[in-house]
């Protein structure tokens, strides 16, 4: 444990600097509160900016904060500066005023939210206003030095695909902004294409979320646009999307020819490169939809063009006619597999669609993904540079750094993958990460923050520009650490991993932080002893028997309950009791499938008992689960846990049966 000077020293860090703050510099208090003042002709994130300095500043301070006062003031401004850009922002105290000044909107927010950090004391860790920590204080100061910050990674996103709870999404939009990220990733999907709502997933889901789960455009204009507007986050309509530009619903009845064939028979079911990519007509229609799709949504900075998830192309003559393997179509795909022909095929279609966008939207880039068996740069086909691919880091090992050498062999192969990309690509480089380890993980521990750490900069010197990551907004708290610590490297190129568990610590949990501690720094003890051995860390669900063996969880409960004697507000009563929740949640999924592991073992030596040993973890061990399913708070799971643990129940009822 830190001796208590030094933590509170440490706290007094920002976002992305080691910078203590000092006096002599532009001061306000309780008796003299300041006033925030902007310019007639603010643009609303500019406008929006100033009305959270008010908010928080008079939570701080204890007073209301007016429009008009006599006291020091705070001014924002925009004002272009190529040093700065269009993100960053200049803190400057001038006698009795603090300038906050953005390159543009955006970047004024992230000013004023740094202000609060670094002068007022704030932590913004968790989702809503029970995630953050706001400090009562006499005074706030701003040192004399001006302080200018810019973003080290040019994309900062979270990844929005299910129409979870639209309160909880809206905090996540919120938590995005105050912690620096820019880009909203969206995936969306024709309503009128919309499947028949699972039954198995409405027995977990409440009412206003019985429909299925995929997020519609009018969904998106309804709950979230409004919020991203405001701040002025920028949009990314860029995941698994080929068949939204061509849909089946509209076009196959009358052109079936433009999808692919497979197996000798066009098909709407078809995935991955799903359309037939040689038919011009089809081509040009997707092209159509995609300009039709910008010019109805100006806010849109990249639109993807992603093939849909799975294996496979279209084997069509005029398609294969032009690979170099004439049995590239009709190879099965793999995970670390790779198809140099349909990477060819599918950058030649990015490529079409961005020369085509090039002179109506000099200002969007196209997306486009290297996953799977994409993972690599085409041969065959190069890419413009108003392109942004991604690449996937899917199924990385999570307890050791992408790196050159000192790693698995398994993030090496990423790390040459991204030189290769780094050698041959003109456009913006990003990866999509998984660091809540995949919807495998099940809202389970996935303790990746240290190594999230370690990854960047080697990240940064292969010239790859950000990051998108995969987190829904049920099961965001789950993982705030992880998302934390990308924000904190996407600012930095000096990262303290103990200062991002300080600050996430005492935003989320106050004044217990110390009490709550041995919960994470356990788990963070299991991924270092990990990363000592030959294993690699894989997205499993499983994998809460590593962190939460039968040695952490008395010492957890323990610090829960410690916790919880120790609060001295309702607000922190509340986020350790979610905790306390999550932990129970932890510990019985642990005895869940530590109990399936002895009947696994009992397989092939003894198929009759072992049938029997799985009805008993159905039976017994499967209901409390359940429940816990049930009770766990808003962001510490979701709608989408029961469809993904009926991937682990379905083959144990199968098997189970006599």
């Amino acid at each position: 444990m830190r001796h208590p000077l030094l933590l509170c020293a440490v706290l007094l860090a920002g976002l992305a600097t080691q910078q203590v703050l000092a006096g002599d510099g532009w001061q306000a208090s309780d008796s003299s509160p300041p006033v925030v003042l902007h310019p007639a002709d603010a643009a609303p994130p500019v406008q929006f900016a100033a009305e959270e300095l008010r908010s928080y500043l008079g939570r701080i301070l204890g007073v209301s904060l007016a429009e008009h006062s006599p006291g020091p003031a705070i001014r924002l401004q925009v004002r272009s500066d190529a040093e700065l850009g269009d993100e960053g922002f200049e803190i400057r105290a001038e006698g009795a005023n603090c300038w906050i000044t953005g390159g543009a909107p955006l970047g004024v927010l992230f000013g004023a939210y740094e202000f609060l950090r670094r002068c007022g004391g704030c932590r913004f860790s968790d989702l809503g206003p029970d995630g953050e920590h706001v400090p009562r204080r006499a005074v706030i100061e701003a040192p004399r030095e001006p302080l200018r910050l810019k973003p080290q990674l040019w994309y900062r996103g979270l990844q929005f695909i299910y129409t979870e709870d639209p309160d909880l999404a809206r905090q996540r939009v919120d938590w995005m902004a105050k912690n620096g990220f820019n880009y909203v990733m969206h995936r969306l999907f024709w309503e009128e294409a919309l499947p028949a709502d699972d039954a198995a997933e409405l027995a977990f889901m409440p009412v206003h979320r019985a429909r299925d789960q995929r997020i519609t455009q009018a969904w998106f204009d309804r709950e979230l646009a409004p919020d991203i507007r405001r701040r002025g986050l920028k949009l990314d309509m860029n995941l698994h999307n080929l068949l939204y530009w061509l849909p089946p619903h509209r076009y196959f009845q009358n052109h079936p020819e433009w999808y692919a064939l497979i197996d000798g028979q066009r098909s709407t079911k078809a995935a991955q490169l799903c359309i037939c990519t040689s038919n011009a007509q089809a081509v040009a229609t997707l092209v159509d939809n995609v300009k039709a799709y910008l010019r109805a949504h100006r806010e849109v900075k990249i639109v993807g063009v992603v093939p849909e998830d799975g294996f496979g192309m279209c084997q069509c003559a005029k398609c294969v006619a032009r690979d170099a393997d004439p049995q590239a179509a009709f190879r099965r795909g793999g995970r670390y597999s790779e198809n140099p022909d349909k990477s060819t095929r599918y950058h030649r279609l990015l490529s079409q669609v961005a020369d085509a966008l090039r002179p109506e939207f000099p200002d969007v880039l196209v997306g486009g993904a290297a996953y799977v068996d994409l993972l690599r740069p085409a041969p065959h086909a190069a890419l413009p540079e108003n392109s942004n691919i991604w690449v996937a880091l899917y199924w990385r090992d999570g307890c050791r750094p992408i790196a050159a050498q000192n790693t698995s062999k398994l993030n090496q192969g990423f790390y040459d993958i991204l030189r290769q990309w780094q050698q041959a690509y003109r456009g913006r480089l990003t990866v999509y990460e998984y660091y809540m380890g995949m919807a495998a993980q099940k809202s389970l521990p996935y303790p990746m923050s240290e190594v999230i750490c370690a990854d960047w900069p080697n990240l940064k010197s292969l010239g790859v520009q950000g990051a998108v990551i995969q987190c829904w907004t049920s099961e965001h708290s789950v993982y705030a650490l992880n998302n934390l610590a990308f924000a904190r490297c996407a600012w930095s190129d000096r990262v303290d991993h103990d200062q991002v568990l300080d600050d996430y610590l005492l935003g989320a949990f106050g004044s217990v932080a110390e009490q709550v501690r041995p919960v994470f720094r356990g788990m963070l003890q299991k991924v270092r002893a990990l990363a000592q051995g030959d294993k690699d860390l894989l997205p499993n669900a499983e994998n809460v028997r590593i962190f939460w063996d039968a040695d952490a969880v008395g010492p957890a409960q323990a610090a829960v309950d410690h916790a919880r004697h120790k609060a001295v507000s309702d607000r922190e009563r509340r986020q350790v009791d979610k905790l306390a929740a999550a932990v129970r949640y932890w510990s019985l999924a642990a005895e869940f499938f530590a109990a399936k592991a002895q009947a696994d073992q009992l397989k092939k030596s003894d198929p009759r008992q072992y049938q029997v040993r799985l009805r008993q973890v159905l039976e017994d061990n499967w209901p409390p689960l359940a429940a816990q399913l049930r009770a766990l708070p808003p962001g510490w799971g979701g709608a989408l846990l029961p469809r993904t643990w009926q991937r682990v129940l379905e083959p144990m009822r199968k098997a189970a049966q006599p």
